[in-house]
C-alpha cells in the first residue's frame, strides 16, 4: 500500500518513512528556504519548543498533519510532543 495522510505529506517534503512501531517525531520542514533546514527525527519521549522571532517582514503558518492551519507570530510558542498513551 502507498503512503497516506501524514506519511505521504512528509514524503513529498523529503521526509522520511518510519515504521509506525517505531517511537518517534517526525519534523519536516516545507519549502525550506536554505540547506541545513533538514527533517528531524526525535524519540516520541521528547517535548519540542519551536519559538518564532522576527516577523516583521515575513509570514509563518503551522499546519498539522494538512489540516489545520494557523499564522504564528512574535514570540509564539509551538509545542510538539507525542499523545499520551502510545
Amino acid at each position: 500500500m502507498p503512503p497516506h495522510g501524514s506519511t505521504a505529506y512528509a514524503l513529498s517534503a523529503g521526509g522520511p518513512i518510519l515504521h509506525p512501531t517505531l517511537p518517534a517525531i517526525i519534523l519536516v520542514p516545507i519549502c525550506p528556504h536554505t540547506l541545513s533546514d533538514r527533517p528531524l527525527a526525535v524519540s516520541s519521549d521528547s517535548h519540542v519548543e519551536i519559538v518564532m522571532t522576527s516577523t516583521a517582514r515575513q509570514s509563518a503558518h503551522v499546519t498539522l498533519d494538512g489540516q489545520t492551519n494557523f499564522t504564528v507570530q512574535d514570540n509564539d510558542r509551538v509545542r510538539v510532543r507525542a499523545p499520551s498513551g502510545r
